[in-house]
This record gives structure tokens, C-alpha cells and sequence, in this order.
């Protein structure tokens, strides 16, 4: 029987398989998950697709198989990164927020489910989050177009409803101003997990579990915003 937890060859085969094994065969696992791995130690350029299959411990021929070749591979990987943290941030079919209160509580949630997905509790994830860290960060310096349309097909939904509780708790904003403060709200709440190691080195690790940290977070854009945080 093969092993579920993490071993020499491919460190992310426990975690990616727990919420991976569902949707992709063995093989996709292994190869996605080491290659996340391997992309992130040695950038797009410095990870071969050899050295991608012999740390997942498959033939070199099933990345061209499954993904037609490197780039669709790491194409692959940021898919699985972006849509498996990200989906579910906004419910459809939702209404639009019709008053200051309601958009308090619409504005409270849609921090608290953008932190929930960036900042996973579960330390078994801190590899994972790490080395995914390490990628997004690299594509951010010069992104390819395809990654994105990835990003902006699943966070389109979340900034659209956020730009819409913003407008409604501070109505005498200007479009460009909306989107200052709603971009300055979003990297409050990502930085969280893009400087994680950073920040525990230098400030250490808070003592507060995930809902905690995004109320608080809530509670101080909302202040930010000049709008109290009970409504």
C-alpha cells in the first residue's frame, strides 16, 4: 500500500492528497504536488520536467501526458493554489447590501473568508503555504497572463462585492478612492500569509486562532474606513 504521509521524494503528498485525492488520480497528485515543490526552489526555469518526475517518483512521459508538458504543469499548479484557497469567498446569488448595517456584516465576512483561505490554521500546512507563497510572490514581479486570468476569474467576485459594501458605508467616496482602500483592504489581509515567516521571526507567533485575527482585521478597515465597527 502506498504511503499517505509525507516522504523523501515528495514532502506534499499527505498534505496536497488530503484535499487533492478527490479530484485527481494518484499521478496528477504526485506530479502537481512535486512540482510545486520543485517551482518554488528552482523557479519555472530551473525545474526540469525530469527532475519534477523523479521527485514524484513517476515517468518523465505522464507530465506530458496529463499536462502536455512544463508549462501546463505550472500552469497546473497555480490553478490548484488559486482555486483551492480561494473558491467560495462570495456565496452567488447573494443580494447586494441594503443598508450600513447590513454591509458591516457582508464586509466582516467577506475579510473573514479571504483571510480563512490565505491563512490556513492547520500547521501541516506551513510547507505548503510557504512554498506556494514562494511562487505567487515570483509570478507577482512579472505575471504571465494566464495566472492572470486565474486570479482574476476567483477574486473578481470578491473585489466586486467588496468595492459594493465599500461604496455604501462610505458613499462620498470617488471610484479611484474606492479602489485604493479596497486594494490597501486586500493586502492588509494577504500579507498575513505572504509575510508569515517574516513576520513570526520578528514579532513571534499570535497567540489568536483564525476567526479572531480576521475580526480584528475586520474591525480595523472598518475603523480605517471612518464607519463604526457595529454598524
Amino acid at each position: 500500500m502506498r504511503p499517505e504521509g509525507p516522504d523523501e521524494r515528495n514532502p506534499f503528498r499527505g498534505i496536497l492528497g488530503k484535499t487533492m485525492a478527490t479530484h485527481f488520480p494518484d499521478t496528477r497528485n504526485d506530479l502537481i504536488s512535486a512540482a510545486m515543490y520543485c517551482f518554488a526552489e528552482h523557479g519555472y526555469d530551473g525545474a526540469s520536467i525530469r527532475m519534477i518526475a523523479q521527485r514524484a517518483g513517476r515517468p518523465v512521459s505522464l507530465i506530458g501526458h496529463h499536462f502536455g508538458g512544463k508549462e501546463g504543469l505550472y500552469l497546473e499548479v497555480f490553478r490548484y493554489l488559486i482555486a483551492g484557497g480561494l473558491t467560495s469567498l462570495v456565496k452567488e446569488g447573494d443580494p447586494p447590501p441594503d443598508s450600513v448595517e447590513e454591509a458591516v456584516r457582508t464586509f466582516r465576512g467577506l475579510i473573514c473568508a479571504l483571510y480563512a483561505s490565505a491563512c490556513p490554521e492547520d500547521p501541516a500546512m506551513d510547507d505548503w503555504r510557504r512554498m506556494g507563497t514562494r511562487l505567487l510572490l515570483s509570478e507577482m514581479r512579472d505575471p504571465r497572463p494566464e495566472i492572470l486570468a486565474l486570479l482574476q476569474s476567483h477574486l473578481q467576485p470578491w473585489v466586486d462585492r467588496m468595492k459594493v459594501c465599500i461604496k455604501r458605508l462610505r458613499p462620498d467616496l470617488a471610484e479611484a478612492e474606492v479602489i485604493l482602500l479596497g486594494t490597501s483592504i486586500m493586502g492588509q489581509v494577504g500579507s498575513q500569509s505572504l509575510m508569515a515567516g517574516v513576520t513570526r521571526a520578528i514579532w513571534g507567533r499570535p497567540d489568536l486562532d483564525a476567526v479572531r485575527s480576521a475580526e480584528i482585521l475586520a474591525e480595523f478597515c472598518l475603523q480605517g474606513l471612518g464607519v463604526s465597527p457595529r454598524g
